[in-house]
């Protein structure tokens, strides 16, 4: 019997050790209802680099909202978790419904990381486009955001990437190719550039003291002094005209209105910003004030609500009026000059950013048309 009890002992043992660890490889492949971000860090050359991210996760609104269970890395804590890439640049991040939801099919969640981006290197973006792999349909594109938190490349920054457009759905696999790239490698070649004319210094003053005997006899040194004022007209002239960038460069820089950005790219609009002769003011809505519409063509035409055609308004021109002109989609807002202005019941986060084709006036909120 003692026999027994030993040899029965040591086959639990055994098929334990084989459940925690032998069985680990054959699940490794993701079940139906897991959800897979997977990340490819890389220079612009293309050669992997080593990145650190934090993965922060939200599930629909409600009590199922946090539950959820992170299966890469795998046993790892509720809550946002930190992963780094290997050495081919890859990290993989993924997650499913816990096992107390009644429905796990038709549970959605978002995702969104953190990166500490080091000095000199500037992130990809400000849109991804990434591939997503979904069951039963096409191979499409979805929109990441890239937001940075200061503009100083010489310090350490804070990249934040999100999907403002995109629910996971169990089961998606998105993949993101992010191409980061480094500053000083242009520094570098033009140190060595000067160096390199330094050393052609001491031929050309051999030379010098022969043209120097000439320069008295040339008096017509007085009308090259005139050449300084000829020079200093055209370095003049560029600041008179308008602006070089276009409402678009002005948009992609300013990270509080990157959903409206994204959404502007998704329905075509970013080819209107850009042209530059074309006149408007754009009413953007900063980040977490729309609901956006499940279609493009619902999209495009709220977002045509926020375009007015024709006209540049400055803050002070809108708030000289009672109500705003037709935007494209045809709503006209009512105006109060304040203080504060409001435009539709709305204030103005930012005012006035401006292009060479119009202003921009980012809102506080959605703007409400009479």
């Amino acid at each position: 019997p003692l026999a027994v009890a030993i040899l029965g002992g040591l086959l639990l043992a055994a098929l334990l050790a084989w459940m925690i660890w032998g069985g680990s490889d054959d699940d490794d492949s993701p079940s139906a209802i897991e959800n897979q971000l997977i990340l490819e860090t890389m220079d612009e050359t293309g050669a992997s680099i080593e990145r650190n991210f934090i993965a922060t996760l939200e599930g629909p609104v409600g009590p199922e909202a946090e539950n959820y269970i992170w299966t890469k890395p795998k046993n790892a804590p509720f809550g946002p978790i930190a992963g780094s890439t290997d050495s081919d640049g890859l990290l993989e991040f993924r997650w499913k419904p816990g096992d107390s939801i009644a429905e796990p099919e038709t549970w959605l969640s978002q995702i969104s990381l953190a990166e500490e981006v080091p000095a000199e290197w500037t992130p990809p973006g400000p849109i991804v486009d990434c591939v997503l792999e979904r069951d039963g349909e096409q191979d499409s594109t979805v929109s990441m955001s890239v937001e940075i938190n200061t503009p100083d490349q010489t310090v350490e920054r804070t990249a934040i990437y999100a999907f403002p457009n995109f629910t996971f759905v169990p089961g998606d696999l998105v993949t993101c190719s992010l191409v980061s790239t480094m500053a000083p490698a242009t520094t570098t070649s033009t140190t060595t550039t000067t160096t390199s004319t330094t050393t052609t210094v001491p031929e050309t003053t051999t030379t010098v003291e022969e043209t120097t005997t000439t320069v008295p006899e040339t008096t017509t040194v007085p009308e090259t002094t005139a050449v300084p004022e000829t020079t200093a007209a055209p370095t003049t002239a560029p600041p008179t005209t308008a602006p070089a960038a276009t409402l678009w460069d002005s948009m992609q820089a300013d990270p509080n209105i990157s959903e409206f950005v994204a959404l502007s790219t998704q329905v075509g609009l970013d080819a209107d910003f850009n042209d530059p002769t074309k006149t408007m003011t754009v009413l953007a809505p900063q980040n977490g004030a729309m609901t956006v519409p499940p279609t493009d063509p619902e999209i495009l035409a709220m977002l045509e609500n926020f375009i007015i055609d024709g006209q540049a308004l400055t803050e002070a021109d809108i708030a000289a009026s009672a109500t705003t002109p037709a935007a494209r989609g045809g709503a006209v807002y009512a105006v109060v000059a304040g203080p504060p202005l409001t435009i539709g019941t709305s204030g103005i986060v930012t005012a006035d950013m401006a292009g060479a084709n119009g202003f921009v006036q980012v809102m506080q909120a959605v703007p409400t048309p009479n």
